[in-house]
């Protein structure tokens, strides 16, 4: 592969042959502005040598908004689910796109995306409409570094720029837990209502909300005392709920039943069949354990204004719905549940997410423990 060299107004210049047009015509293209002969050759060579080992970089004047909002729709949509989808849109256009967005895609340095996280916590003098958290800026820099991945897979960039970049360190929520007696006195509070049962479920047996909503009859093995989470449900807008994949491969999980759940699963059962008798042609069986008299799935967000409208009610102290699922981990490390164990009935991919969590809980179980053999070593 050669190129050749030239002088225009008094600055040195090469061209070289990128490719071919559809037609088989050569494509070519010139690079000039080099103030010496020799940096010029040194610059043909390094390009000969990218072009002849699939390394070579088009030149192009796209900027870094015109990349973002393409990737969004063309290459991130098709593949990620709606929730993922709608996150990576809020990022892409209410924080990235207005700070870095007119800068040229191949331009884009790390000290812009550093300079951008530092605004948006605060940090600096530049104006900011509101200060985000650690978890906001963790979830900017994974839209971002996705993008970029793709956009040196597709050969816009040599590199991504994302990588390496200094993150603020990761401030979790803190998770909220009742313990056993709260537990007791909010089913006793809530016994009777719509939603009992949803919410027996999710505090039994510790699930996330769309997978409760994805829950169907069909998954449930009353004589095994099991159920099979196999998929979770959620909204997507024009469409309604629709049901997909779980998170992780380890949130596809069979699960033991506490022997108190089965009457409630039972009586809720007998409600849906008695509703697909009363509603005939119009019931539509979704075999949905989470459904409306006819049949619908509930929406996840209805489910959960119905669950705050429930504590209101029954004058319950406010807590999140996803705060049931800390707290079935909360009471099975109170009992003495191995953590392992804890996990994997909660789906969590790695055993250190579940001590992310919960590893102060599992500390203080462990001076219980430590309690019953500590008469051993009086001496």
């Amino acid at each position: 592969m050669k190129g050749c060299i030239d002088k225009r107004n008094g600055k040195y210049g090469y061209t070289i042959d990128v490719g071919t047009h559809e037609d088989g015509r050569r494509r070519q293209k010139r690079f000039g502005g080099f103030s010496t002969k020799k940096a010029c050759e040194t610059a043909l060579n390094n390009a000969i040598y990218q072009l002849e080992h699939g390394e070579f970089i088009m030149p192009t004047n796209l900027t870094v908004g015109q990349y973002l909002y393409d990737w969004l729709n063309n290459t991130a949509k098709p593949r990620v689910t709606e929730t993922t989808f709608i996150g990576y849109a809020n990022n892409v256009y209410n924080h990235l796109t207005p700070a870095i967005g007119k800068i040229q895609l191949q331009k884009l340095q790390a000290s812009h995306i550093l300079s951008l996280y530092n605004t948006k916590m605060g940090l600096t003098t530049a104006k900011t409409n509101e200060v985000l958290s650690s978890a906001s800026i963790h979830s900017i820099h994974a839209t971002l570094r996705a993008a970029l991945n793709d956009g040196v897979k597709q050969k816009y960039i040599s590199k991504n720029v994302a990588v390496g970049v200094q993150l603020p360190k990761l401030i979790r929520h803190e998770a909220n837990f009742l313990d056993k007696g709260e537990v007791s006195e909010m089913l006793t509070a809530m016994k009777g209502d719509p939603i009992f049962t949803y919410v027996l479920i999710v505090v039994s047996l510790g699930l996330r909300r769309g997978e409760l909503i994805g829950l169907k009859w069909a998954d449930f093995d009353m004589e095994k005392l099991t159920v099979s989470v196999k998929r979770s449900a959620q909204y997507k807008k024009g469409v309604g709920v629709i049901y997909q994949e779980c998170k992780t491969a380890k949130s596809v999980r069979t699960l033991a039943i506490p022997s108190n759940l089965m009457q409630p699963l039972k009586a809720h059962k007998e409600a849906y069949d008695r509703n697909k008798e009363f509603f005939g042609e119009d019931f539509i069986d979704t075999d949905a354990v989470c459904s409306k008299p006819n049949g619908m799935l509930l929406s996840p967000n209805s489910f959960n204004h119905s669950f705050t409208k429930a504590l209101k009610r029954y004058d319950i102290p406010h807590i999140r719905l996803h705060d049931l699922r800390h707290s079935n981990a909360s009471l099975l490390l109170s009992a003495g549940v191995n953590l392992g164990i804890i996990s994997r009935r909660l789906g969590h991919s790695t055993i250190s997410t579940t001590m992310d969590i919960y590893g102060h809980l599992a500390i203080e179980a462990q001076y219980e423990a430590v309690g019953k053999i500590d008469p051993i070593f009086a001496v």
